[in-house]
């Protein structure tokens, strides 16, 4: 009997370039081709009823501007400059990821993060970004 798959499920739309909201999965310690240490960094970017999942690498040396990028989102630049940023700690919390368009000849496109920012309506308090909503509002504040 053939493994049962439905073929549409491997179109994963593209999200044109912009923010988007995402929550990092999973991170991977790996090895590259050429035999580099790298992250391997999943995401989930929730978009209208659907999630598109990016996956991203991270390869050391050439790539760790987007590790600090990341720390300094999250408000842990100071962990990063020490070489104790440990992205592996922050597997479930939110980020706005900077996405373009990758084309390749022979491949769909795909979305790839071009860059990290703290999420959009969160401030970061004790090295976690929390979003603010109107529950948070000290209504005797008359602004």
């Amino acid at each position: 009997m053939p493994f049962e798959y439905n073929p549409d499920d491997a179109k994963q739309p593209c999200l044109i370039p912009g923010e988007y909201q995402a929550s990092l999965d999973s991170c991977e310690e790996k090895t590259s081709k050429k035999g580099n240490r790298m992250l391997v960094c999943d995401w989930t970017v929730r978009h209208g009823d659907h999630d598109v999942f990016i996956t991203d690498y991270i390869v050391v040396p050439k790539g760790l501007f987007k590790l600090k990028q990341m720390a300094k989102a999250w408000n842990q630049l100071d962990d990063f400059e020490s070489g104790m940023f440990d992205p592996f700690a922050w597997t479930g919390r939110v980020m706005t990821l900077v996405l373009d368009i990758e084309s390749q000849a022979g491949y769909d496109d795909k979305n790839r993060i071009k860059g990290f920012k703290c999420p959009a309506g969160a401030q970061v308090i004790n090295g976690s970004p929390k979003v603010y909503d109107n529950a948070d509002a000290d209504e005797s504040i008359p602004f």
